[in-house]
């Protein structure tokens, strides 16, 4: 039997490769011509996300419970601590840019709490923070809700 933590670990994880795949091909995508005809982008961020959530599905945990979705909110916290640090101390994300995706960019139009007519720096990175940390948690308490029905589901079943 598989311990709980680990599937704990597993939906901390599912959530993070989710939001990765939806940030690359709603928000990061667009801004990249020819995004789509890397294998690699493609597979790292389209395939392994899909395939990640059916995975977390089909082997769901039998008990996940809804105050377990503020672990899902660790690796993303973690990141842009780590992103807020580099562009603290001048890091190369690569490109010369001090900031790893543009809504992370500091020194953007928009700046930290602003709004902007430059695409894509439509809006400030506080407002991007809050609206990852919105959309982590709704999809962390939509996968968790779903998790219950189907589990609810299979018991009845058998």
């Amino acid at each position: 039997m598989i311990p709980h933590a680990l599937h704990v670990v597993k939906f901390v994880f599912t959530v993070s490769i989710t939001l990765t795949g939806i940030v690359f091909c709603c928000v990061l995508a667009p801004t990249m011509p020819n995004s789509f005809r890397s294998a690699a982008n493609v597979l790292t961020h389209v395939v392994v996300p899909l395939a990640a959530v059916v995975d977390l599905f089909l082997c769901r945990p039998q008990k996940l419970g809804y105050k377990q979705f503020f672990f899902a909110l660790i690796p993303p916290v973690y990141y842009l601590v780590f992103a807020g640090i580099g562009y603290a101390l001048d890091w190369d994300f690569g490109g010369g840019n001090n900031y790893p995706y543009f809504f992370l960019n500091w020194d953007s139009p928009a700046g930290a709490f602003g709004f902007s007519s430059e695409m894509p720096y439509f809006m400030g990175c506080v407002w991007w923070i809050v609206l990852l940390i919105l959309f982590i948690s709704g999809i962390s308490i939509g996968y968790i809700a779903l998790i219950k029905k189907l589990n609810g589901r299979a018991s009845r079943q058998t």
